[in-house]
Parts: C-alpha cells; sequence; structure tokens
C-alpha cells in the first residue's frame, strides 16, 4: 500500500512537470522567408530584421550526412559536431597520426583535407511554388499527377543547380 502511495507520487509529480514544462514552452519553428518578425518584437521587444535572418541563413549549413553545421569566418571555415565529422576523420588517419584521438589543425590552407564524399550545402534562397505546381498538377490522379507534379519540381530546380562555392583558393 505504501509503495503504491509513493508510485502514485512520483506518477503525479512527473505529469505535473512535464505539463508545466510545456506550459512553458515558446511556440514556433520558422522558415527565413515567414519569420514572426513582429510578434517577436511585441512579446520579447527584440528586432529581428531580414539583414540578420539572411546572414543567420548564409551561416547555416547541412552536411551531406545529416548534421547541421555554421560557417564561422568570411572564408568558409565550417564548424560542426565532433560525432558528424568522425567518420571522415578515421578515414584521413593513418597508421602514425589518428586525427579522430588527436584532433588536427591545419597551419596553411595546403594542409587542409577534405572529407571524401561530404558535401556542405547552404540554403540561398526560398521561393513559393505552389502555384506552378498546382497548375502543373491540376485535374491529373494517381500516376498522371505524380509525373506532372515531378516533371514541373525538376524544370524549377534546374536553373538553381547547385552554386559550387569554393571558399578556398587552394582547391
Amino acid at each position: 500500500m505504501r509503495a503504491l502511495r509513493r508510485l502514485a507520487l512520483v506518477l503525479a509529480f512527473l505529469l505535473g512537470a512535464s505539463a508545466a514544462g510545456a506550459a512553458l514552452a515558446d511556440e514556433g519553428m520558422w522558415t527565413f522567408d515567414n519569420f514572426p518578425a513582429a510578434a517577436v518584437k511585441a512579446k520579447y521587444g527584440v528586432t529581428i530584421d531580414k539583414a540578420w535572418l539572411d546572414h543567420v541563413q548564409a551561416s547555416a549549413v547541412r552536411l551531406s550526412i545529416g548534421c547541421s553545421a555554421s560557417v564561422v569566418s568570411a572564408d568558409g571555415l565550417v564548424v560542426t559536431n565532433n560525432h558528424c565529422v568522425a567518420g571522415c576523420t578515421q578515414a584521413l588517419s593513418t597508421s602514425t597520426q589518428d586525427l579522430f584521438k588527436q584532433g588536427f589543425a591545419a597551419a596553411a590552407r595546403t594542409e587542409e583535407r577534405l572529407c571524401p564524399g561530404m558535401q556542405a550545402d547552404i540554403l540561398l534562397s526560398v521561393s513559393d511554388v505552389t502555384d506552378r505546381i498546382d497548375q502543373a498538377s491540376a485535374g491529373r490522379t494517381g500516376r498522371d499527377f505524380v509525373t506532372a507534379r515531378d516533371a514541373e519540381i525538376s524544370a524549377i530546380e534546374k536553373p538553381l543547380a547547385p552554386a559550387k562555392r569554393r571558399w578556398s583558393a587552394a582547391r
């Protein structure tokens, strides 16, 4: 009976704590082109303008392995978590130098090492293409819908092929 009461108290505490935590959480996950700047200013007194959002967008990186990263220099230095590049550092290690355990700092750009097959993507712009997709797939169903939609998506993406920007002149 005592154990049952303790269990009930612990459960009540945990449920109350999780409910209180949820009540304190602020709502929101916004794309760069849809940030509620006026609401943030009204609620927090902070001005988040387009220039600031553009800067943050240009600094946000998605690595091809699924990790996030950030551009932290004008030369394109990217910083991410150790576990995101663990496979790369192990692959670049030698029998005499374990980059994963010892770390590595290039003294010059010519000493920098690339992670084979890894790509860093930066979102350059956001466009609403809903009307184009809707028009291309209007009145279609099933496989015909999918084919028309995919063709229009390809047509939209074609001129936006990834801009390969080499930050380092040494590459």
